[in-house]
């Protein structure tokens, strides 16, 4: 799904951060995305990323979004 992506978005695609909560060792971030797709769609998703921190270094990162909307404005 990655690949491809800076040629079929003109302008990129912009991920702009809406809310983060940190607790102990993790950050929940909830983003949105925007993008003017070459073929007229458009990809506007939700995404939550978790991190997990450790001696403030990023161990591991978590994200979830809407693979149904991916799916449907990268495919052909």
């Amino acid at each position: 799904m990655v690949k491809g992506i800076g040629e079929n978005a003109a302008n990129g695609i912009q991920v702009t951060s809406t809310l983060l909560t940190a607790e102990e060792d993790r950050v929940a971030m909830e983003a949105k995305s925007y993008g003017e797709m070459n073929s007229g769609k458009v990809y506007q998703n939700i995404y939550h990323i978790m991190h997990i921190v450790k001696d403030g270094k990023i161990l591991t990162v978590r994200e979830h979004m809407d693979t149904e909307h991916a799916t449907a404005t990268f495919s052909s």
